[in-house]
C-alpha cells in the first residue's frame, strides 16, 4: 500500500486530535486505544485488537528544533494459547522531522509480542526551522500487521510460492485500532523572529487571490490594479508596453520549435500550443490578451539570501505562476507547470541591502489583509516597475524567467528552461540554465575535471558553471529531470561532498527525488481557493545521498529564515559587512 504525503491546516490538525485531547486531564499524559472486541474476527480467536497507548497524549507548544519524545506502547490482547504476534508502525510525513523517518513503507522493524506482552515503539518529532510560531503540525501514526498473506498458494490460487497481499492497515483491518492524530503546536522562541509565511514565501490566499492586485482591468486607474499579474509585469519589462504581448508570445512559441542554445539543440514541447496558446484570449488586433492570461499566482517570494552587492543587488524578488487547465478541461485538470519571474533587488550601498531586508521584515508584524497587501505592493513595485534597474535591458530588474513543466512535451518527462531579457531584441529569449551543464556531461571525465578543479567553490556553493569548458559548449540550454534510483549527477573519482553540492545546485538535481526528495515541483500548482503546497526540501526533510547513502538534511526556508534573521534581528550595530554584502548562495 502507498502512503501519500499529508498536508494539514491548523483547524484540521486540531480536529483530528480533538478526540484524544478531550480525553486528557491534568493527570493523564497518555492516549489509550482500547481493544474493540466487537470488531474482532469471530473466526480467528488470535486476531484480538491490541491495546495501544501513546504518551504523551497532548504535546505542549514546542519551539522549532526541540525534539518531543513519544512512546507508542502496544499490548498483544490475544489469548495465551495464541502464537507470537508481530506489529509494525508507519509514521506519516506531515511536515515534522521524525526519528525513525517517515516512509511509504512500514517505518519500523516488526515488534514481536507474545500474548499479553507489551512492547514499545519510541518516536521523536521535531518542528523544522521553517515552521512559524502558531503553526500546528500533526503526529499521525498507523499500526500494521505484517504477517497477512494471500495463503499458501497466493491470492490467485496457483501453485507457486506464497504471494503476500498488502499488509493490514487501520482502515483495512478491524483488528488494528485507529490511532488518533496528535496536534503539534509550534511555540515562539524568545526575541526577534522572522516569519516564513509573511516574509519569505508568501502563499496566503489573501495575497495570491487579492481581488484587485491579481486581476488586471485595462480601464482601471486604481493604483492596485493588476500589479501582481502577468500583464503588469510584462508591460513594465518589455521595451514598450505595447510590445509586451508579442514578447510573451515569442517566449511561449519558442517551446513549439527547435531551439539552438549554446550549441545544443533543444527539441520542441508541442503540448504548450494546445494547453496554453490555443485557448489564450486575444485582443481585436490578434495579440495575446495579457489581461486575461490563463495563469494564476502561486506565491511571491523573497530571495534576499541570494544578495551580492558586488553585482548591484540585494537578492531577488520572485513571482510564481501556474497555468490554468486547458480549454474544456475540468478545473481539477491542473497542468503540472509553473513559470517564475525572478527580479534582482537593486542595491548600490550597504544601506540599500539593509533597507530591502527591513522592508520584508516589516511584513512579519502585519496580519494578512489589506494593510499587509499594500505594504507588500510597495515592495514588489520597487523591483517590478519599469526603470527599476536603468543600466539593464529595458531598464528592468528581471534577471531570469524559468519554466518547470511536464505536460508540454507529451512525453512524460519533466523539463526545465530559462529565459533572459536580450539587450538587442528587448525581449525574453531562451538562455542557458544557471549552474547546470548539459546532460551529456553526466558521469564524464570532463565533468570530473570541472568538479575537481572547482571543488572548494562548489562545496561553499559559490561556484559558477561556464557556458563553455575547454572550448566546448558546457552549460545546458534545457534539461530533463529523468533521475531514477541509481541515476543522478556523478563523475568518476570526484570528492563525494563536492559531488553532492554540485548536484543539488543544478536545476534537475535540486528538483529530483534522488537528491532532495522532491517530486519535481517545489511549489505544486494549487487548487482553487487553496495555498500552493511546498516541497519538503523547502520545509524540512532528510534524504539519503544517492551515492554514499549518508543522510542529507534539507530545510531551505529554515536556512533562508536564519539568514534574514541574522540581518534584521540585531541591536543598533550594523550587521557584519561581509554578511550583509553577500548571501548564502543557492539559486533554486
Amino acid at each position: 500500500m502507498r502512503y501519500s504525503r499529508l498536508h494539514f491546516t491548523a483547524a484540521t490538525v486540531l480536529a483530528m486530535a480533538a478526540c484524544q485531547i478531550d480525553r486528557s486531564t491534568g493527570q493523564d499524559t497518555a492516549s489509550t486505544v482500547a481493544p474493540v472486541t466487537a470488531d474482532d474476527d469471530p473466526a480467528d480467536p488470535c486476531a484480538a485488537s491490541p491495546t495501544v497507548v501513546v504518551t504523551p497524549a497532548v504535546i505542549p507548544p514546542t519551539p522549532t528544533g526541540v525534539a518531543v519524545a513519544l512512546d507508542v506502547a502496544v499490548t498483544n490482547a490475544n489469548p495465551a494459547a495464541c502464537p507470537v504476534r508481530r506489529f509494525q508502525l508507519v509514521i506519516a510525513d506531515t511536515g515534522l522531522l521524525f526519528e525513525p523517518r517517515p516512509s511509504t513503507k512500514p517505518t519500523t522493524a516488526p515488534l514481536e509480542l507474545a500474548s499479553g506482552a507489551t512492547g514499545h515503539f519510541p518516536v521523536t518529532a521535531t518542528a523544522p526551522a521553517s515552521a512559524d510560531a502558531g503553526d500546528v503540525l500533526a503526529v499521525v501514526l498507523s499500526l500494521l500487521d505484517p504477517d497477512t498473506t494471500g495463503g499458501p498458494s497466493g491470492p490467485g490460487g496457483g501453485t507457486g510460492d506464497p504471494v503476500p497481499t498488502p499488509p493490514k492497515t487501520l482502515v483495512a483491518s478491524p483488528t488494528l485500532p485507529a490511532l488518533p492524530a496528535i496536534a503539534f503546536p509550534v511555540a515562539a522562541t524568545p526575541g526577534c523572529q522572522v516569519s516564513t509565511s509573511h516574509e519569505l514565501m508568501i502563499t496566503s490566499v489573501s495575497v495570491v487571490d487579492d481581488p484587485v492586485r491579481t486581476v488586471f482591468d485595462p480601464a482601471s486607474d486604481d493604483p492596485r490594479n493588476g500589479v501582481w499579474t502577468l500583464a503588469y509585469l510584462a508591460q513594465h519589462m518589455a521595451a514598450t508596453p505595447g510590445d509586451a504581448p508579442a514578447m510573451i508570445e515569442a517566449l511561449l512559441t519558442s517551446f513549439t520549435q527547435p531551439q539552438a542554445i549554446n550549441g545544443f539543440t533543444v527539441a520542441p514541447r508541442p503540448g504548450l500550443q494546445s494547453i496554453v496558446l490555443a485557448g489564450w484570449p486575444r485582443t481585436a488586433d490578434g495579440a495575446l490578451d495579457l489581461a486575461r492570461a490563463p495563469l494564476h499566482l502561486q506565491a511571491i517570494v523573497n530571495r534576499f539570501d541570494l544578495r551580492d552587492l558586488a553585482s548591484g543587488d540585494a537578492g531577488e524578488g520572485r513571482f510564481v505562476f501556474a497555468f490554468d487547465p486547458a480549454p474544456g478541461a475540468p478545473p481539477s485538470a491542473q497542468p503540472q507547470a509553473t513559470i517564475i519571474f525572478e527580479y534582482k533587488l537593486p542595491a548600490a550601498h550597504d544601506r540599500d541591502v539593509l533597507a530591502w531586508a527591513e522592508a520584508f521584515h516589516r511584513l512579519g508584524g502585519l496580519p494578512f489583509g489589506e494593510d499587509y497587501n499594500a505594504t507588500l505592493q510597495a515592495i514588489t513595485t520597487q523591483f517590478a516597475r519599469r526603470g527599476a534597474r536603468p543600466d539593464h535591458p529595458n531598464g528592468s530588474a528581471i534577471n531570469a524567467v524559468r519554466t518547470n513543466e511536464i505536460p508540454f512535451g507529451n512525453d512524460g518527462q519533466w523539463q526545465l528552461r530559462e529565459f533572459h531579457l536580450a539587450p538587442r531584441s528587448g525581449r525574453l529569449e531562451p538562455a542557458t540554465l544557471a549552474l547546470t551543464p548539459d546532460a551529456s556531461f553526466n558521469n564524464s571525465t570532463a565533468l570530473a575535471a570541472y568538479i575537481t578543479a572547482n571543488q572548494a567553490a562548489i562545496i561553499a556553493e559559490t561556484h559558477t558553471v561556464p557556458e563553455t569548458l575547454d572550448g566546448q559548449p558546457f552549460q545546458a540550454g534545457a534539461i530533463f529531470n529523468v533521475f531514477t534510483v541509481g541515476n543522478t549527477w556523478t563523475a568518476p573519482g570526484v570528492d563525494l561532498e563536492a559531488r553532492h553540492h554540485f548536484a543539488i545546485n543544478t536545476c534537475n538535481g535540486c528538483h529530483s527525488a534522488q537528491e532532495t526528495g522532491t517530486v519535481f515541483l517545489h511549489l505544486t500548482p494549487r487548487e482553487l481557493g487553496a495555498e500552493a503546497p511546498r516541497s519538503r526540501w523547502l520545509t524540512g526533510t532528510v534524504v539519503d545521498d544517492p551515492v554514499t547513502g549518508a543522510p542529507r538534511s534539507f530545510d531551505d526556508l529554515g536556512r533562508r529564515k536564519a539568514d534574514l534573521r541574522a540581518i534584521v534581528c540585531r541591536d543598533s550595530a550594523m550587521p557584519a559587512r561581509d554578511r550583509l554584502r553577500r548571501g548564502i548562495r543557492r539559486v533554486h
